[in-house]
């Protein structure tokens, strides 16, 4: 009662304070003048809670107060032992036995990652072998934190070279070789052997070779079993196998360093000023050299563009061997440079210094600056940023010569410093397995000491139960890591080679068999749902203007009024030129070129003459006046609905958008040798923009880093309603008898997009060249326009007026669309000189805020008050199948979930379009501003009952609250909830949320979880997963390149999972089972031969028959396990439940083991004690007879394990009996007694006993089959 009058109290003073403030703010006029703490809600309740902090702490009780430290209004929690006494209820009842021992779980190996990754400095013995014997040390990335200047004056000396402002020699900096090696010739064996042997199996192997090893005096004297190269030589061969391998891989890595080290390249050098051109090696460059590089080089080191043969200081590279990124990618010269010299040659006659800022490993970001000292003392200062550098192992794309300067040489390069080897993987596969050969080590030594007990105790018992260890040593299979190894080769190899899912790559062949049972899945969305081939679809104006993409002959109509009959609040018309152009007759349009040519001829003006401006107006006039009923009747109702909203006329509003959608992009024109004009840019919408511009008669022909070139079509083709290819988007053009118009815009700045910003701009002036009858309007000349695009969330808050655009935002993005609002600001002269000179300052600063200071001037002068002009709509098409695809996912019980960086409402239409949601399924939104609303949420949500059929979304913001803000309750409550939703979508995340979210429900679960993308923004997902794939896409092969699996399609997934994965689990599982049976089976026998002969520790089997056994008469009948198929590849995919049966892991468990264990344990025990009943005056030739029913009954228990039976089967079984019959020959003065081998009663006793072996059970396996048969024997059954 104390504790409710208190709260009753706080509450009351609560609302008091909640009062005064809103009084306050609604005495304010300005809103602004109040501040940010008070115009928002949270703010107020955060001043509230400051406020009454004081008195909370006072009355507040023990699980009051543990309320408020959880919600992050205490710093320390409350001093009360009982914590679980001050939770929540619902706190409380989720740490039940389950909850606790999940969370136990994933805390411990959570705290043991940040652990050792915080433990960098440790010993760490293979670390020290490979520092200690190489002397490269690549593994030791050291970063120089200095900044580098050069010092060009070639006509006085050699250059200069400064370390933050420390004059530096030459020599003293990196030298320019790459030593990709793991090994060097010191330190290849002592690292090798190292890791070799760290394993726990050939440690083992290792210590029972040496003790059998024939030295005198050896302190292993006593416990010699045999001859010693049974244990030796198996182990070497196994060693030597692995050693050759890691020298063939160091091998081919040393050949690929000595082909890029060694590649030549032309060094530019003044020498007595004479200008030369030498050859030099890779590795030979050094700092400040100017190196010429032609088409198709390959940047041998980061360097600076000082000049190019292109006039417009422009080259094009190819950057996918460094991000992935297939694109081209313009960088320019450095404009005092360019305009200086004219010649390449030249460039040694320069004099300047070349500042930059010290090696990063952010290849998307530099800064620099270049100060070009003139003749008559005049200093130019020259800004450099990313697009004037050409980092190491780009490709030239450009035709001519172009000139760089070298600043970072090799570890030092972009390209190194991100070069960190990709880490192993390891499937859960091999750690059940090295639990497995712990379990058997137990297994043995539990044998070995019965045996010594039985025997007795006495001084020498150590002696026995040690011999007994190295008798049964078997039991821990040597060869087991062999087959392993082999059979991941094997189904790597088979899922490389289906053509049902051709182009398949497998990048990490050690985790095939993890593919077999997966059980959560995270996508991204475009490019991996969709196929990242954007389409235009809509054009939001005012509304209700809406333009669709089948509007391209309305929109024209109002773009080229424009130009006829311009407005004074027009865009002023730029440079005009008339031409009409003939081509073939047999083009899709050609009936509509046909007639304009009829037209044509009518007002006898030949097809190819130019028109004069008059006639050119009187033409287009004319045929505006015969424009159809249709588009009179659109734009009468247009212009009528919109009269009301806005001053401007339809045309101008269409004008100025076509205007900003065909100039505000970085898409660049390429022509082919066919002549075809492709586009290229860095994201697929821009280009959609563009070819949509094209199709409205307004097309990008050329750019340069100064001028952008559009040309205006009098024509375009008639709508049709569909959707355009790319041939039918040029398909009127390559066959217009149309006149164009071609307008010029210089291009003053460009704002490149970037994921931070979320935006883009460029500035535009219009450069218009009259005819000598037009009047010349030098204001309409002059004018200056800032045109951005970008996220609604960023453009918001630049735009002056935004009375629709949330709202048409939404609407487009309930359709599926991906949005971009475009806006403009004009400029003028006074205002442009004010921000440029501002903008220029801050470019040349090299401190680490020039970034933030060149964003926050353009933010300032620029964005602000900008116009509203249309919000556009592109769709993203789904991948072929994906529907079904996710469906059939479903049915095989893997959960899904899909990571993307896109809106909230787009992803929800994108959920229910890919089926990812179900029919009728509900989608719960979890948006949240703080944490006391993120725990509000969770108990609303955690009294949802079916919690497993529920679907979630959550945005980036809310999922960083629940995920970081160091509340271990808060976190441990999400993750509970989230990971037993049947759907969980994330929207608005980046990249390391993604990687956070994949790493957090592995640790949190245990379960295998596979990643899935197609961009650079993926890769940490990617990497984080247990199974990465990586789609290749129109983004790059940045993901594919980093993923353990690379495919082309998202629909190739379901063959990947159901069909190869479920092989490849099922039968490794089963294969690794058989290898430790194939050793058990021995060992048992070895026991029971022990216990009938007064348990004496010798071996049965020695010498060669114990690498025969191994190595020969069963190997290859063995490993053709990997052929077996249960069911055909059409059942698997019609029926993902036979997935599901082996997600829990039931193909290789504690139970299997010990099925495993008792079968071999039995049929060890029949083939000896048989072998004594039937050849009871034949025991001097026990050991052919019990050796001779081993094969045997091995043979036969690769036939009772298989479901169809193989042709490699059959011959590899038939091959081992051959093998073991000549081996029978060979060896008969050793092992055999030829003479009884070969008699009939030896070949019918022997066969008795392997039928007494398999006979129980091969009929325990079939009642149980009958009995509790697998849901793929239902199936067989069905199907016969």
């Amino acid at each position: 009662m104390q504790d409710m009058g208190n709260l009753a109290s706080i509450e009351s003073d609560g609302n008091n304070l909640y009062s005064r403030v809103h009084q306050e703010s609604n005495s304010v006029s300005d809103p602004s003048m109040l501040g940010d703490d008070v115009n928002e809600e949270d703010d107020i309740e955060m001043q509230i809670d400051h406020e009454l902090q004081e008195k909370e702490a006072n009355n507040l009780s023990p699980r009051q107060m543990y309320q408020r430290y959880v919600l992050g209004d205490s710093p320390s929690p409350p001093n009360n032992n009982d914590d679980t006494a001050l939770l929540r209820p619902d706190v409380r009842k989720s740490r039940n036995r389950k909850f606790k021992k999940r969370n136990s779980k994933y805390w411990k190996s959570r705290h043991k990652k940040e652990k050792n990754a915080g433990n960098s400095g440790g010993f760490s013995l293979s670390t020290f072998l490979s520092e200690c014997f190489n002397k490269n040390r690549k593994n030791k990335k050291v970063i120089d934190s200095s900044e580098r200047s050069i010092d060009f004056n070639y006509m006085r000396g050699p250059i200069k070279c400064y370390r933050d402002d420390r004059k530096v020699d030459v020599s003293k900096f990196n030298k320019n070789a790459i030593n990709n090696q793991r090994y060097s010739l010191l330190s290849f064996f002592p690292v090798f052997l190292y890791e070799q042997f760290n394993q726990f199996w050939n440690l083992w192997f290792l210590f029972v070779a040496i003790t059998q090893l024939p030295i005198p005096g050896s302190i292993f004297e006593d416990f010699w079993i045999g001859f010693w190269w049974t244990t030796v030589l198996p182990l070497a061969f196994v060693t030597t196998i692995s050693m050759l391998r890691e020298a063939f891989d160091d091998i081919h890595r040393k050949k690929r360093d000595y082909l890029i080290n060694y590649k030549k390249y032309q060094k530019l050098s003044l020498d007595h000023d004479r200008v030369q051109i030498e050859d030099i090696a890779s590795c030979k460059i050094q700092l400040g050299d100017l190196i010429v590089l032609k088409e198709g080089d390959r940047v041998p080191c980061d360097m600076i563009l000082l000049y190019t043969e292109n006039k417009n200081g422009t080259t094009y590279i190819k950057t996918d061997q460094l991000d992935g990124e297939t694109d081209w990618k313009l960088r320019k010269s450095i404009a005092s440079i360019q305009k200086q010299f004219a010649r390449y040659q030249d460039v040694t006659k320069l004099n300047g210094v070349l500042s930059v800022e010290p090696p990063q490993l952010d290849i998307y970001r530099f800064i620099g600056k270049f100060t070009n000292r003139h003749k008559d003392g005049e200093e130019v200062v020259d800004a450099l940023n990313l697009e004037n550098t050409l980092w190491s192992s780009t490709i030239i794309a450009s035709e001519g010569v172009i000139v760089g300067c070298c600043v970072y040489l090799g570890a030092e390069t972009r390209q190194q410093l991100n070069a960190n080897p990709k880490q192993t993987k390891y499937g859960k596969i091999d750690q059940e397995l090295n639990r497995v050969t712990k379990l058997l080590v137990a297994l043995l030594v539990c044998i070995s000491f019965s045996l010594t007990m039985a025997k007795g105790v006495h001084l020498n018992s150590y002696l026995y139960f040690g011999r007994f260890l190295l008798i049964l040593s078997d039991i821990i299979p040597l060869s087991l890591r062999v087959y392993m190894d082999m059979s991941k080769i094997w189904f790597s190899v088979q899922m490389q080679k289906d053509p049902r899912i051709a182009g398949t790559t497998v990048r990490c062949t050690t985790i095939p068999e993890e593919l077999g049972r997966i059980q959560y899945i995270f996508s991204d969305k475009t490019g991996t749902l969709t196929q990242n081939r954007m389409i235009f679809q809509k054009l939001q104006l005012t509304p209700p203007l809406l333009f669709q993409s089948h509007h391209t002959k309305l929109i024209h109509h109002h773009f080229i009024q424009q130009y006829l009959f311009p407005s004074p609040s027009a865009e002023p018309t730029s440079s005009r030129r008339k031409s009409e152009k003939s081509r073939s007759k047999d083009d899709k349009y050609s009936s509509k070129h046909r007639r304009r040519k009829k037209s044509n001829s009518n007002n006898d003006k030949p097809s190819t003459s130019l028109l004069s401006i008059d006639e050119l107006q009187s033409k287009l006039r004319d045929e505006m006046q015969e424009s159809s009923s249709l588009l009179s009747d659109v734009r009468n109702r247009a212009i009528s609905s919109s009269s009301s909203q806005t001053n401007k006329s339809v045309t101008q509003q269409v004008t100025e958008s076509m205007a900003a959608l065909a100039l505000c992009h970085n898409v660049t024109p390429i022509q082919t040798e066919h002549g075809k004009v492709t586009y290229e840019a860095s994201s697929p919408d821009e280009i959609a923009m563009v070819k949509f511009t094209a199709r409205c008669g307004v097309k990008l022909i050329h750019r340069s880093t100064e001028q952008i070139t559009l040309r205006i079509y009098e024509r375009v083709p008639t709508e049709n309603g569909g959707d355009y290819d790319d041939e039918e988007d040029d398909a009127w053009q390559d066959n217009e008898s149309s006149s164009y118009i071609d307008v010029s815009y210089d291009i003053l700045n460009v704002f490149p997009f970037t994921s931070e910003s979320k935006r883009m701009g460029i500035i535009i002036k219009c450069t218009s060249k009259s005819d000598s009858n037009e009047e010349k309007n030098n204001d309409k000349d002059d004018e200056i326009i800032f045109y951005a695009k970008g996220a609604d969330v960023v453009m918001k808050n630049m735009i002056e007026s935004n009375e629709w655009m949330d709202e048409e935002v939404e609407n487009l993005s309930r359709e599926g669309l991906r949005t971009l609002v475009f806006a403009k600001k004009r400029l003028t002269q006074s205002e442009y000189g004010a921000f440029l000179s501002k903008y220029n300052a801050a470019s040349v600063s090299m401190n680490a805020s020039r970034k933030l200071q060149m964003e926050s001037i353009r933010s300032s002068l620029l964005e602000q008050e900008m116009e509203l002009l249309c919000v556009t709509g592109v769709e993203d098409k789904l991948q072929d199948n994906v529907q079904s695809s996710i469906e059939i996912l479903r049915n095989a019980q893997i959960k899904m979930w899909m990571l993307t960086g896109d809106k909230m409402e787009t992803a929800k239409v994108i959920a229910r379009s890919s089926r990812l949601l179900a029919f009728g399924q509900e989608l719960e939104e979890l948006s949240i501003k703080n944490k006391r609303d993120a725990y509000h949420k969770l108990d609303i949500l955690y009294g949802n009952t079916g919690r497993d059929q529920l679907a979630l979304i959550i945005d980036g913001k809310s999922l960083d609250i629940y995920m970081n803000s160091n509340d271990i309750h808060l976190r441990q409550q999400f993750l509970e909830f989230v990971i037993e939703c049947d759907v969980v979508i994330n929207c608005r995340c980046s990249p390391t949320q993604k990687a956070e979210m994949v790493e957090a429900v592995q640790m949190m679960t245990n379960k295998i979880c596979l990643a899935i993308g197609d961009g650079g923004n993926d890769v940490s997902m990617i990497l984080a997963a247990n199974v990465g794939v990586g789609i290749v896409g129109v983004e790059g092969q940045q993901a594919a390149l980093s993923a353990d699996f690379s495919i082309y399609k998202f629909e190739y997934l379901i063959n990947l999972l159901l069909w190869h994965g479920r092989l490849a689990y099922k039968n490794t599982s089963l294969l690794s089972q058989f290898v430790i049976h194939r050793g058990l089976i021995i060992a048992f026998i070895t026991v029971f031969f022990n216990i009938c002969f007064y348990f004496a520790s010798i071996p049965l089997f020695t010498g060669a028959l114990m690498v025969g056994y191994t190595c020969v008469y069963t190997s290859l009948p063995v490993f053709t396990l990997v052929l077996d198929k249960d069911v055909s590849f059409k059942t698997a995919i019609f029926y993902p439940e036979l997935y599901h049966s082996l997600q829990s892991g039931l193909a290789l468990n504690n139970k299997t083991l010990l099925l495993w264990i008792i079968r071999s344990f039995y049929q060890g025990a029949v083939i000896m004690l048989c072998a004594l009943i039937l050849f009871e005056d034949e025991l001097h030739n026990i050991v052919s007879i019990t050796f001779t029913a081993l094969i045997l009954t091995e043979l036969y228990n690769v036939y009772l394990e298989i479901h169809k039976i193989h042709l490699l089967m059959v011959i590899s079984e038939l091959l081992s009996i051959l093998l073991y019959v000549i081996s029978v020959i060979i060896l008969s003065d050793t092992y055999f007694d030829k003479q009884f081998v070969f008699s009939l009663q030896f070949y019918v006793k022997s066969l008795v006993i392997s039928v007494a072996a398999n006979v129980p059970v091969a009929c325990i396996k079939f009642i149980h089959k009958q009995c509790n048969p697998s849901m793929q024997a239902k199936l067989k059954d069905d199907q016969h």
